[in-house]
């Protein structure tokens, strides 16, 4: 596996006993432009979802909204938990505005993996619920 902004070649280190599976290797992104889904650990990632794709059948996936709600609840969960019923409903409300003018929310690895439900989310990919 490599990362490059340039042609990659690799050659198989026969040596070591190892052969690349011809079938499952080759780009996945070239030249900014998704050429099939990365597969890995039983996770799938394409440009517009992110899924489970396990042995055991686990299917679930997850799309880039629930990504960003699950981000602006367990935010405003931290955020509630001192203040009055009132002021809460006045910070979901506010939360509320600032979603609805959110721009169509993106999946990326780095947005998935630094979030803090990455955990969550995953765990919950493999368990397939």
């Amino acid at each position: 596996m490599g990362f490059s902004d340039h042609p990659i070649e690799i050659k198989e280190p026969t040596h070591l006993g190892i052969k690349f599976n011809q079938e499952k290797s080759g780009y996945v992104q070239y030249d900014k432009e998704m050429l099939k889904p990365l597969k890995f650990l039983g996770l799938e990632f394409s440009k517009d979802l992110f899924r489970a794709h396990t042995r055991k059948g686990s299917r679930l996936g997850v799309l880039p909204k629930d990504v960003l709600l699950g981000e602006l609840f367990y935010e405003l969960h931290d955020k509630c938990q001192a203040l009055t019923v009132e002021e809460a409903l006045k910070l979901i409300d506010e939360a509320s505005d600032t979603f609805r003018s959110y721009p169509e929310p993106q999946l990326s690895f780095n947005k998935i993996f630094t979030s803090k439900l990455a955990g969550f989310i995953v765990s919950r990919l493999y368990a397939g619920k």
